[in-house]
């Protein structure tokens, strides 16, 4: 829940309507996901680390050794990022086209937190009403095309953005 406290499956049958019965929206099944909440199943932090190691080496050439470690611990940060005051971006540059970026950015979308899967030309309004509805983790494409096409859209998007790691940091709008 938004006030960071946890209810189990059945009273949240019981309080609230849930419109979307397959959670499409993450990489979890819904009979994964009832199993887990019905058998208050562990998890092993450890072995979910070497996990996403493995499942990002699997798939992407990197330039240092590291780099799984970093993708592993962002990934693992995208589930508990409300607790923290500050969560960092993870910001992908590529040395020339056509080397995997967008390859790693489906990786990436695919087990981080309620992923939007790859999106490109966001506008602002989607971008703020996407992060409050859903607390999304974004992946966001082409951003940078933005400056030399719409500088004025590239502007919003980038204050949205340079603020949207810190808790405290407010978008004010009126209806």
């Amino acid at each position: 829940l938004s006030n960071r406290t946890a209810i189990g499956w059945e009273q949240m049958q019981s309080q609230y309507e849930i419109r979307d019965h397959d959670f499409s929206r993450n990489g979890f099944s819904t009979d994964g996901l009832r199993r887990f909440l019905r058998e208050r199943a562990t998890v092993s932090v450890p072995d979910i680390f070497q996990r996403l190691q493995d499942y990002y080496r699997r798939f992407t050439i990197f330039r240092t050794q590291e780099a799984p470690s970093l993708l592993a611990l962002w990934t693992m940060g995208t589930y508990v990022h409300s607790v923290f005051r500050w969560f960092p971006y993870l910001w992908l540059n590529s040395p020339d086209r056509r080397c995997g970026k967008s390859t790693l950015m489906e990786r990436i979308g695919g087990v981080a937190f309620n992923s939007t899967g790859i999106t490109v030309n966001q506008s602002e309004s989607w971008l703020f009403r996407e992060v409050s509805a859903n607390s999304a983790t974004m992946m966001l494409d082409e951003v940078d095309n933005l400056r030399n096409s719409d500088r004025e859209r590239h502007g919003a998007v980038m204050a949205i953005l340079n603020g949207g790691f810190n808790k405290d940091s407010v978008v004010n709008r009126s209806d």
